[in-house]
């Protein structure tokens, strides 16, 4: 399985459409197959092929438009959206839940503002 996962500064993009670099994960083998992909300069349909092309089973990433998620999952693409975490625990989510249908959210709003946020996991809908 190959993973592709949308990175800035050590953790995953907060936006698809704006990320510049997608990092891609063969899996099982984490630990010796990855590589950097860039998305700069990329929009729309174009930044869905790129990520087609890198041969990508899913791809975490923070948030997506709903419309360019449909065009991933057209192609194939399991998409795991909404995900606040650093690249490494994300990637650890993922390969170890990989069976089950996960969302990964942080949410400030309900823990208050001096609240320290840990991710809560739950079935997507």
């Amino acid at each position: 399985m190959r993973i592709a996962l949308t990175i800035y500064d050590g953790r995953i993009a907060p936006v698809f459409e704006s990320a510049q670099r997608l990092l891609v994960i063969d899996v099982p083998a984490a630990r010796g197959s990855r590589h950097e992909v860039s998305l700069a300069g990329l929009t729309g349909i174009d930044r869905v092929r790129h990520v087609g092309e890198t041969g990508a089973d899913e791809l975490v990433c923070g948030g997506i438009t709903g419309s360019v998620r449909h065009l991933l999952e057209a192609r194939g693409i399991r998409v795991r959206p909404w995900v606040a975490l650093d690249v490494e625990t994300a990637l650890r989510m993922v390969t170890e839940r990989s069976r089950t249908p996960m969302k990964i959210i942080v949410s400030a709003t309900e823990a208050g503002p001096d609240a320290r946020v840990e991710p809560r996991f739950g079935r997507a809908p």
